[in-house]
């Protein structure tokens, strides 16, 4: 079984028996597949970990590819034995490992290989896994698919998966066989998968050649379609989050697939240190960043460890048969738990309880788990979420390593903390409110999450055909409508002696009127010949600016803002069963019961909503945040209500309340915790839509501009005053009457400036234009 072979064979060799304090061990690995990337460098750091605290562990490891034929891999051995290697860690398949066992004694029909050490436990729970996700699904009738070798390597294994097929009421309808993939052609080995196919459910064994082959005459023979089911062991499953499978392959090639994959215990402090060397050297041997270390290289960690610890416990006998004994009857504590041996030289039955498996389903590129599947407790569907995220997180900063097995519960939440005190479960993990009356009897911890009540609302959109018009209010555009013909006639006035443009029939000349005024609003006017002109244009400038400032804001609020449906007096208004929350609701916020309605889903909301069977829902903050994830059309309205917040329930005054309660003040100060949050919560309340129940303060009123109307009215009216003034004059008088000069000197310097900052500005917004063009890719 390519997933359990991970051993050892023992050899006698004279080469170093004087050196009582060294024990020498080589290791054959397949370098070309992730999973004996993985196996080398478990084994190198196992090997150094062991040479800084005991006696001496001399290692050589040699690699062969997946090509390698028998004749290779036994001159590769031979090497190692050469070498003077006591014990070879053989990290492949089946056949590699027969063909080492070969070099370590001669075979007896009672005893084919006594100096092989398997560290799997015998046929693995594999099968049994395999059997209770077909079960799970209801299948009844499956094929079983296989990649045969001249070992019978297959054959203890699918006899025990018939019968646990068989105790679920499955069967296997037939087995197909293909040939090793490296004894035939490509043609012919597309050929082979095309004759045999029809519905095949569980490949069982596959190299990696296999399995591209066979996904890719699967999708050509239709039979990745829906109604085809196809379940892979570890084999396959492993080579997914490695280059032997592109993602481009997966996602094209394998959508829907189902698989197992062994499942390693990843929250011990032990663990925790090998993961961080193995994915640093793992780094820097392939170039592959975050590679986390699988069951493989755990296996073959503590593969080396064994030996090494064997060959420390033995005396002055350095033969392989006292190497061998002292690998059997030892017992040391590995990453992968207690480990110790049969006589027959593999992992005890006994330990099979702690073999498990995670299942899952590959989707687009990559896979999500579905579940999770152990000896002792068959399949439990994956524990996973924000309350699970941070209970793990806190495990990694505990200063001791916790045990534990998540049992799922399905009641209320009162119910849950109750069994606590009732010592049926030792402490309850999840969503749970911390409340006074559940604080009597029980320890929370500190507040992984803060949580409120509050009310949410549906929207509707504030768009309607006259929503251009609705920054300002009827009497603003009356105002502007009227200033701009007041503005216009005075500029005709003005203009019509000193500006040719103002010259001809009475129509072009409001034409120019009106073109003069309309084209401020743009700041693309034409020529001004007359001061007095300019001085009103100044103005009239100013308020242009504002107005068209202060209806691109409005207009960008109206069109953001959406309208709260009403929540009448005495409407129905929705919660989510728990009592705390229809208490809540009756003796604080007054309503009565029979206007209370018990939604008992998230679904059921959107669906309650548009029949009208609710107004409003009542739920906790971190309730409403998924909520308004998936569903956009809704916000909070009025008042949160504060509550105690989401805490971990120990039994009362349990230490490990308190130690959880330190770890959550260091999540929380160190920023952890708030990144648990982001990950699970993509909606922040502050971030959901703003209501506004009052639509007439949508619109800016002329309590907002009066002033400004009366500015450029005012100036308008002066202006044109003291022009008809001048006029009226005599030629003679008109010419001495200095003491309009310093006014006429003013107002041509204030447009002057105006002008001149105009120009800066343009000059401005040009470099800008210019600078971002040649930065522009």
């Amino acid at each position: 079984m390519r997933a359990c072979l991970l051993s050892f064979l023992l050899f006698c060799s004279s080469l170093f028996c004087a050196k009582a304090a060294s024990v020498y061990i080589g290791a054959l690995v397949n370098t070309e597949s992730r999973v004996g990337r993985e196996k080398k460098v478990a084994i190198e750091i196992a090997a150094r970990h062991y040479n800084s605290s005991s006696s001496s562990l001399l290692l050589s490891v040699r690699e062969f590819s997946s090509s390698a034929d028998p004749l290779e891999i036994y001159t590769k051995a031979r090497d190692l034995m050469n070498w003077g290697a006591e014990a070879i860690i053989g990290a492949g398949t089946w056949p590699e490992v027969a063909i080492l066992a070969r070099l370590a004694t001669t075979p007896t029909p009672s005893t084919p290989m006594p100096f092989l050490v398997r560290m799997s436990y015998p046929n693995s729970g594999e099968p049994r896994c395999l059997s209770d996700v077909v079960r799970s699904y209801n299948w009844r009738r499956v094929i079983v698919v296989y990649e045969d070798d001249n070992y019978g390597s297959i054959s203890g294994v699918l006899p025990l998966l018939s019968d646990e097929l068989r105790a679920g009421g499955s069967r296997i309808d037939y087995h197909i066989a293909l040939p090793p993939w490296h004894t035939v052609s490509d043609d012919d080995a597309a050929d082979t998968v095309r004759r045999k196919l029809s519905k095949v459910f569980i490949v069982l064994r596959s190299s990696p050649e296999l399995a591209v082959h066979l996904f890719k005459e699967a999708k050509l023979l239709g039979m990745m379609t829906k109604g085809h089911v196809w379940i892979v062991n570890d084999d396959i499953t492993a080579l997914l989050d490695s280059t032997d499978l592109s993602p481009s392959f997966i996602s094209s090639y394998m959508q829907g697939v189902v698989g197992i994959s062994a499942f390693v215990n990843t929250t011990t402090s032990f663990f925790r240190d090998f993961s961080s060397e193995f994915q640093q050297r793992f780094d820097q041997e392939y170039g592959t960043k975050g590679q986390q270390p699988g069951m493989h290289a755990v296996r073959a960690y503590d593969a080396v460890h064994a030996l090494a610890h064997a060959a420390a416990g033995r005396a002055e006998d350095r033969s392989s048969v006292a190497l061998l004994e002292g690998v059997l009857l030892g017992n040391i504590s590995g990453l992968s738990g207690s480990i110790s041996f049969t006589r027959e030289g593999g992992l005890p039955e006994e330990g099979r309880g702690n073999s498990a498996f995670r299942v899952i389903n590959v989707v687009g590129r990559s896979y999500r788990e579905l579940g999770f599947w152990s000896e002792r407790h068959g399949k439990v569907k994956e524990v996973t979420g924000f309350c699970i995220d941070v209970f793990r997180e806190i495990l990694k900063h505990l200063s001791y390593d916790l045990n534990y097995e998540f049992i799922p519960f399905r009641g209320s939440y009162d119910d849950l903390v109750n069994r606590v005190p009732l010592q049926v479960i030792d402490a309850a993990v999840g969503d749970i409110t911390i409340l006074a009356k559940r604080a009597v009897d029980v320890s929370f911890t500190e507040p992984i999450l803060s949580s409120g009540l509050a009310m949410m609302v549906p929207l509707r959109p504030n768009h309607t055909p006259w929503t251009l018009a609705k920054p300002f209010t009827a009497d603003v555009w009356f105002l502007i409508l009227a200033t701009l013909t007041y503005t216009a006639g005075v500029l005709w006035y003005l203009e019509r002696d000193s500006n040719p443009e103002f010259h001809g029939t009475w129509c072009v000349q409001l034409g120019a009127a009106l073109w003069l005024i309309f084209s401020t609003i743009f700041f693309a006017h034409g020529r001004i010949h007359n001061y007095y002109t300019k001085t009103v244009m100044v103005v009239w400038l100013l308020v242009v600016f504002i107005l068209t400032s202060s209806f691109t804001a409005n207009l960008s609020s109206i069109l953001v803002t959406e309208k709260l449906g009403a929540v009448p007096p005495g409407s129905r208004v929705g919660y989510d069963g728990d009592a705390f929350v229809l208490k809540y609701l009756k003796d604080v916020l007054g309503y009565k019961e029979r206007n209370i309605e018990w939604i008992r889903s998230p679904e059921a909301y959107s669906e309650a909503f548009k029949s009208n069977k609710i107004s409003a829902a009542y739920l906790e903050t971190p309730y409403i945040r998924v909520f308004l994830s998936r569903y956009k059309d809704f916000t909070v309205s009025g008042e949160t209500h504060r509550l105690g917040g989401f805490g971990f329930v120990f039994p009362k005054d349990s230490p490990l309340a308190t130690d959880f309660s330190q770890v959550i003040l260091q999540l929380a100060e160190n920023g952890a915790l708030n990144n648990l949050e982001k990950k699970w919560f993509s909606v922040t309340l502050s971030s959901s839509p703003t209501p506004d129940n009052k639509r007439k303060k949508e619109s800016l009123s002329l309590d907002s501009f009066w002033a400004l109307f009366l500015l450029t009215g005012c100036t308008s009216t002066i202006i044109l005053l003291v022009f008809s003034a001048h006029s009226f004059l005599p030629t003679k008088a008109r010419a001495a009457a200095v003491s309009f000069e310093p006014l006429r000197q003013s107002f041509k310097k204030v447009w002057t400036a105006t002008a001149k900052l105009n120009e800066k500005r343009e000059s401005l917004k040009s470099s800008e234009q210019q600078g971002s063009g040649m930065n522009s890719p």
